[in-house]
């Protein structure tokens, strides 16, 4: 009996071991703590992976948009023959304005003088009718096809505006002198502003700009040999013996693209409103 007895004694000593050594290693897993850092710091990094990742889509999707809306739709045109400014084309940035004078009587050279630079755009919806043109440093001209809006704003006084039932779409480009071009070279000039183009000449006898009223004589237009867009154009004026007069008028658009441009950029200002105490 006393064996049996003392067999079943060591079996709950032995028992009573084995459970506190389970209860012991159970409760230093269950606080570790190593574990638990690695598990935070793996979740974090795959939200920032998860927020780039959106972001970028987004991203794609918004610039998508604005693409569709700005005319991703580029249509090239073939300009070494039949050039016609009569198409959809916008700047993609501004381009400039540049004024020259002549110098006055008495100098030794009486050729081109000072000059001056400004910033120009030229956004043209030919598909509605519709050019935006920035002329100088303070006249934007809203040509549509039944009337037009010069704004003014000099960055001085408040901006002004004002309805021309007069000019129109087609009267403001022909009065650039563009209406009517010719082509009297054959080859690629590729020194204008470091850019291959087709050249051709305008209509001097149709030339009417606000700025001056001097005689032009020569209009010389500039397309894209790429893709057939108006990059520029020189407007070069007869002396009427005065000391300030126009030498010449330069436009140059480095970013034009052949496709139409926003709505947006063609609506006028708010201060623009056709009323008939608002004509010229």
């Amino acid at each position: 009996m006393s064996q049996f007895g003392s067999s079943s004694d060591e079996s709950d000593h032995e028992e009573h071991s084995r459970k506190k050594s389970f209860g012991s290693t159970s409760s230093v897993e269950y606080v570790d703590m190593p574990n638990f850092s690695n598990r935070c710091r793996s979740f974090l990094i795959r939200l920032v992976i998860s927020m780039i990742v959106i972001g970028a889509c987004t991203g794609a999707i918004v610039w998508s948009i604005e693409e569709n809306e700005t005319g991703s739709d580029v249509t090239p045109h073939d300009a070494s023959i039949n050039f016609t400014v009569f198409i959809n084309q916008y700047t993609g940035k501004d381009g400039t304005f540049t004024v020259t004078y002549r110098k006055a009587n008495g100098e030794e050279n009486t050729g081109p003088g000072e000059h001056k630079i400004h910033s120009s755009f030229w956004y043209q919806s030919h598909t509605n009718e519709v050019l935006v043109h920035k002329l100088n440093e303070n006249m934007t001209i809203y040509a549509m096809s039944t009337h037009s809006f010069w704004y003014k704003n000099d960055g001085i006084s408040s901006p002004s505006c004002t309805y021309d039932p007069r000019m129109n779409y087609y009267a403001y480009i022909n009065n650039l002198g563009m209406t009517s071009l010719t082509r009297e070279h054959s080859e690629i000039e590729s020194t204008k502003h470091h850019t291959r183009v087709y050249i051709y000449q305008g209509n001097p006898n149709e030339v009417a700009i606000i700025g001056t009223r001097q005689r032009a004589f020569l209009v010389t237009t500039y397309a894209d040999s790429v893709n057939g867009v108006l990059l520029g154009w020189d407007t070069y004026f007869a002396s009427d013996m005065n000391s300030d007069t126009v030498y010449e008028m330069s436009y140059w658009y480095d970013n034009m693209i052949a496709s139409e441009p926003s709505s947006h950029l063609m609506v006028p200002p708010k201060e623009c409103v056709p009323s008939d105490q608002a004509k010229v």
